[in-house]
């Protein structure tokens, strides 16, 4: 569990601001073949290791991704960004019934074991919001600030 919490912490630090990016030729060949197998992507891409865990950011089809991989070639999550607009019908009632509330265009999707859910960041006139939304329309604050 411990290690999923890691994992799930380095993955929504990566996506918010990727920093510290490691050349390519240095990444384990078992995670860059098990990379080109699953995703056959064409364009750039980013790497960057974060204890056993390593990271790729790409963009593909016109969307961003972020995945993690262990050191085995296993994919451990994957996300990508979508438009706060395209997210499930019951995630977006929730949102609405928070009055007052304005949400950033974009979420991010995670999928990690097996579990879907969305990042998605709004803000009213006192506080800004994390929130990790399930597609059924439960919503957990994950992080509250004070303007």
């Amino acid at each position: 569990m411990k290690k999923i919490a890691t994992i799930f912490t380095a993955l929504v630090l990566y996506i918010s601001a990727s920093a510290f990016n490691i050349p390519e030729a240095s990444i384990n060949t078992v995670v860059k073949n098990a990379f080109e197998k699953q995703f056959r992507v064409t364009g750039s891409v980013t790497w960057e290791k974060k204890q056993d865990v390593y990271f790729a950011n790409f963009i593909k089809d016109e969307t961003d991704y972020a995945v993690a991989f262990s050191e085995e070639g296993n994919l451990l999550a994957l996300t990508r960004k979508v438009a706060v607009k395209n997210l499930p019908l019951n995630v977006i009632q929730t949102l609405n019934k928070m009055t007052g509330f304005s949400f950033d265009l974009q979420a991010t999707e995670v999928q990690m074991e097996g579990d879907s859910f969305y990042l998605v960041a709004g803000q009213d006139e006192k506080i800004y919001l994390s929130m990790k939304c399930y597609s059924n329309g439960d919503i957990e604050i994950l992080r509250r600030v004070k303007k």
